[in-house]
């Protein structure tokens, strides 16, 4: 078939028609590129947001916003400062499952004030407060963590809150590199072994924990006791450095204590974790089952006397 065919431009006929078009092409470039920018800007969270959600679903039917949303939904209600120690619990197995939790909740877009963003920090240093208790291994990394520190850092134009996102993300990167330094499980004394020994020169609490080889053959989070007994060892460990107190965690079904030159052996007369607390010049104490960071402080308190060094 011979001939031409004519494209007719709605509003744009006659001549002068494709400078008219050129027109509406410059205006419209503009608008995609800032949208192309936006989306490319964040595709890499998006994508791991995605990934993170859905990651787990050959081992639980349940996604991280069904498993968590409520606990963390809770920690956002409360005043801020305010502590609910299962809650604590509960979030401390997230790492960066928090951050996605997080995200589909609505932050940090629904952030409203820097109280709102305090609440939010203070989720996240919980969330990798003690990396061994985190639930999922693949969790114990920080990728979509970090960008979403990235996105606080950039709604806030206030300093200090500025530097605590930036302290955040050092604390995570810190235990994260503490974590992966050292294996979940220290290693069992058994009966060919030497039971380690403690050199007491300051007053010290020393943590054990009698791991049996069924238990070194499980992940933390199998393992309620020894998960909680990780987990509240990782929160105490700074207040008592603060107050001049040693704290060293032991792994077994024995350990030595040294003073000067005397040397005790200690056994667990339980089947059980606990704590043995002592100093030069006092007698031992010895505490069974897991504690939480508060009741040992009181302890601690109660056995040595004033805090402070």
């Amino acid at each position: 078939m011979s001939g031409s065919y004519h494209i007719g431009v709605k509003g744009l006929p006659g001549k002068g028609w494709k400078p008219q078009l050129d027109q509406l092409f410059a205006k419209a470039i503009p608008s995609v590129v800032v949208a192309f920018v936006i989306v490319m800007k964040y595709l890499p969270l998006l994508l791991l947001v995605t990934v993170a959600a859905f990651g787990h679903e050959e081992e639980s039917c349940q996604t991280p916003i069904e498993q968590y949303g409520e606990s963390v939904e809770s920690m956002l209600r409360l005043p801020e400062g305010f502590s609910v120690s299962w809650l604590d619990k509960h979030v401390s197995r997230l790492g960066d499952d928090a951050a996605v939790v997080l995200i589909r909740l609505g932050a940090p877009e629904n952030l409203k004030n820097s109280s709102d963003i305090k609440k939010v920090l203070n989720i996240l240093r919980l969330a990798f407060d003690c990396p061994p208790c985190v639930e999922h291994a693949e969790n114990r990394t920080s990728g979509v963590t970090m960008l979403f520190l990235d996105m606080v850092d950039a709604r806030t134009q206030e300093k200090e809150l500025k530097e605590q996102v930036r302290q955040t993300g050092d604390y995570i990167r810190a235990q994260l590199e503490q974590g992966n330094s050292h294996t979940d499980f220290p290693p069992r004394v058994s009966a060919s072994e030497m039971a380690p020994l403690v050199v007491i020169a300051a007053p010290t609490i020393i943590a054990f924990f009698p791991v049996t080889k069924t238990e070194l053959k499980k992940s933390p989070d199998s393992n309620e006791g020894l998960s909680d007994f990780q987990l509240f060892a990782s929160q105490v460990r700074g207040p008592l450095k603060e107050a001049g107190i040693e704290f060293q965690e032991v792994y077994g079904e024995a350990f030595r204590v040294r003073i000067g030159q005397n040397i005790t052996a200690f056994r667990p007369a339980k089947e059980n974790a606990g704590y043995y607390l002592i100093t030069p010049g006092k007698k031992p104490r010895v505490e069974y089952g897991v504690m939480t960071d508060t009741d040992l402080l009181r302890v601690a308190k109660e056995y040595f006397g004033t805090f402070g060094k």
